[in-house]
């Protein structure tokens, strides 16, 4: 069964909680307020380093540098940093993150369900066997999703009424 892609919105002070649920999502929203949405792996301030794997997720969505000066400063940073990071994915206005968790929740369960599961697979290979590994996995990868109902009604739908007007039921 497929399994389409997760994300995460918050508005509340975050530490390394998200760093956990980073693990498993792939997409986080947060809003820009600074009193509210505020990121960091602040474990150093207690005399630990982050624990549950945020160092790694953290260099993977943000690369070695910003990960070290998460874990190694301990400071807290507001969503605008996490977004030109790569560690947030976009950022919207305190009143919209419900509509705009919402609208993403919506594209996502409305989606083409096989190909999301796909690409979440591909994804997974690239980052951590590398690209060499993704190339040689991507035909097998994909394979459920050219020989999916979903794919050929997608294909009718485009050549009778253009693009971005498909509706698939995760077949």
């Amino acid at each position: 069964m497929a399994t389409p892609p997760e994300f995460y919105a918050d508005e509340n002070v975050v530490t390394r909680s998200v760093c956990r649920r980073l693990k498993q999502l792939g997409y986080v929203v947060h809003t820009p307020s600074e009193l509210l949405a505020k990121f960091g792996s602040v474990e150093v301030t207690v005399g630990l380093h982050p624990l549950m794997g945020a160092v790694q997720r953290l260099t993977q969505r943000a690369g070695a540098a910003r990960a070290k000066e998460m874990a190694l400063l301990g400071r807290r940073y507001p969503a605008s940093v996490l977004e030109r990071w790569n560690i947030v994915n976009f950022v919207v206005a305190d009143e919209n993150l419900d509509t705009a968790t919402m609208v993403i929740a919506q594209e996502l369960a409305h989606g083409p369900s096989i190909a999301h599961t796909a690409t979440k697979r591909l994804v997974s290979v690239a980052v951590n066997e590398g690209l060499a590994a993704a190339d040689e996995a991507m035909a097998e990868i994909q394979r459920p999703i050219i020989g999916s109902a979903d794919f050929a009604n997608a294909v009718r739908s485009y050549r009778k009424n253009g693009i971005g007007m498909a509706e698939f039921e995760g077949r």
